[in-house]
């Protein structure tokens, strides 16, 4: 194969590579507008609870080869002292580092769906559907 053969192979992996690229920051942005385009109904039981606190850290990932995005914020209690990491899954999803929040979640172990509540400035009333983990309670288990 000659040159141009070369050449012509490369422009076509590079083409498929773009594509694919492509499609999924799309794929990324579509699932985010569908997930951002729903209010939460904030609905408690009787284990739930609510603490204020604040956002002290926003994690996103991005595989572009899967086409997936996941948000993370780590919430900070600070009269408890208790961290939570919430994953998010619905709702206003612009929460950044150091607002002022309240989290609505169960006391029940593992991870369970909550809610992160904006209570001042433009995130006052915005409401973000979560899956909730307390920090504390996660537990290691060093056996093989």
């Amino acid at each position: 194969m000659g040159r141009k053969g070369w050449t012509v192979i490369a422009l076509i992996a590079l083409g498929w590579f773009v594509f694919h690229t492509v499609r999924s920051v799309l794929k990324i942005h579509r699932h985010m507008a569908e997930a951002a385009a729903v209010t939460p109904n904030v609905v408690t039981g009787d284990k739930d609870v609510a603490e204020i606190g604040y956002i002290y850290d926003v994690m996103r990932w991005r595989s572009l080869w899967e086409g997936e995005s996941r948000l993370f914020w780590h919430v900070v209690v600070p009269s408890t002292n208790e961290r939570y990491v919430c994953e998010y899954s619905e709702g206003y999803a612009d929460f950044k580092k150091g607002d002022s929040v309240e989290i609505i979640h169960t006391t029940e172990d593992g991870n369970n769906p909550g809610y992160i509540l904006g209570l001042y400035e433009s995130e006052k009333g915005k409401v973000a559907g979560t899956d909730t983990i307390n920090l504390f309670e996660l537990e290691m288990d060093d056996t093989p």
